[in-house]
């Protein structure tokens, strides 16, 4: 048996932070030099924690965007991620949708509508804090990069919310074909709130506005889920070839053979997971022929997603 002594502990009261700038001070300047140290790191998910000045956001956009085919943000330079954004408090559908529609980015989720009290978050006084969507995004992200390739955002349940002011069904109709997330509410007694369906801002194929372009599927860039893939497969492959091939191995087709397996590896295991179907395809680009007078190597990959559940129907037939 051992004898063990030591010192109580004291009560430590409570202290506020100083000095820095809260979020009220930050200047547009203050987003230009984040943008900027953002531009050598890697990540998955950007998410500003209660931005909702329009400027700012459009200001993003360019910074950021990838699509439609005109944009010429980080997203059409090999840095890519997705970035969440919200709105006010209680805005209207057609705000949210307005501000979605100019965003147009299957790389951009726009959260909108309503607003939440979360009782596991207690202000100074111990009471539960109320959170306006734009100030909810990052628990959208961290849902978003929980659920990685596998799982669909829609119907995220958030434990401790209590919605209010949620949408009416015709604005449920609206926000989502206006690419816009909102949140609902049900009757499961652990987390009834959550999210409706998973959607990113991507509402036409181009400049044109045309749904079907071919070049941009409306039903693949519309989904977080697919986007994530595709950002991810090329994110890890690029980081492969950047350690192994550039400037190290000559242009041959053992290079490009060493190139396809590796990506064939990497399909290989979404496959196995029903993160992408079987039946997908990588080859060497043929536009233009390659040759061993080129500088680069070019693949060309097809794959088919696997689909997460979306809905489900029943029907009862009585006698």
């Amino acid at each position: 048996m051992s004898n063990i002594s030591g010192t109580k502990l004291t009560y430590v009261s409570n202290s506020a932070f100083t000095g820095g700038n809260d979020g009220s001070t930050v200047l547009a300047s203050d987003w230009t030099a984040l943008q900027s140290a953002l531009e050598s790191q890697q990540f998955g998910i950007l998410a500003p924690y209660g931005l909702v000045d329009a400027p700012t956001i459009t200001a993003l956009k360019a910074w950021a965007g990838g699509l439609p085919s005109t944009a010429t943000g980080r997203n059409t330079k090999g840095q890519r991620f997705q970035v969440i954004v919200g709105g006010a408090t209680d805005e209207t559908a057609a705000a949210a949708v307005s501000q979605a529609n100019g965003l147009n980015d299957g790389n951009f989720c726009r959260f909108g509508m309503s607003h939440v009290v979360d009782s596991f978050l207690l202000d100074a006084n111990n009471q539960p804090v109320a959170l306006s969507s734009a100030q909810l995004v990052p628990r959208v992200a961290g849902a978003l990069a929980q659920r990685g390739e596998a799982m669909s955002l829609t119907s995220v349940r958030f434990p401790g919310l209590k919605l209010y002011a949620g949408p009416t069904e015709s604005d449920i109709t609206a926000t989502l074909n206006g690419g816009v997330m909102v949140l609902s509410q049900d009757s499961d007694p652990d987390a009834p709130v959550h999210i409706e369906a998973a959607r990113t801002t991507f509402i036409s194929g181009g400049p044109a506005g045309a749904a079907t372009n071919p070049a941009y599927p409306y039903l693949i860039y519309r989904n977080p889920k697919f986007m994530r893939t595709m950002q991810n497969i090329e994110t890890e492959w690029t980081a492969w070839a950047n350690r192994t091939l550039i400037g190290k191995l000559a242009v041959s087709d053992k290079t490009r053979d060493a190139a396809i397996a590796e990506l064939q590896g990497r399909l290989r295991a979404r496959e196995d997971a029903s993160i992408i179907q079987p039946g997908w395809t990588v080859s060497v680009d043929q536009n233009p022929p390659p040759s061993e007078l080129d500088e680069f190597i070019a693949l060309v990959v097809g794959i088919k997603f696997g689909r997460s559940v979306e809905q489900v129907y029943f029907t009862v037939n009585v006698g």
